[in-house]
């Protein structure tokens, strides 16, 4: 059985639209491939986390490294989403967690 990388799993997840609020976009007459976030992750994220009640745009643009809240087309509409390089979308989601970023969430 072959193995599946990270990347190609959340490729898949982008090209079958099944994350309701993830969209690949391409830039610069389609040679650079970015991913999309809509205002819908923030209902999903309060779903799971109470915490996330007063979560922005703005703030969850800026937890994730070159992105930034801006207008982006996906289809044939224009909305304000999150929106960065897919590359840096998978060093996010693919984040190892170190012994040092363990005692800073303990302080």
């Amino acid at each position: 059985m072959k193995s599946v990388s990270f990347s190609q799993k959340i490729d898949y997840c982008l090209n079958n639209k099944s994350i309701p609020f993830l969209y690949p976009i391409k830039r610069n007459l389609g040679l650079e491939a970015e991913v999309a976030i809509t205002s819908n992750i923030c209902s999903e994220l309060k779903k799971y986390d109470k915490s996330m009640s007063g979560v922005t745009m703005h703030s969850l643009a800026s937890k994730i490294p070159g992105f930034k809240y801006e207008y982006r087309s996906i289809g044939n509409q224009s909305f304000r989403v999150i929106c960065g390089p897919k590359s840096k979308f998978y060093e996010f989601l693919d984040y190892e967690i170190t012994a040092a970023d363990e005692d800073d969430t303990n302080e």
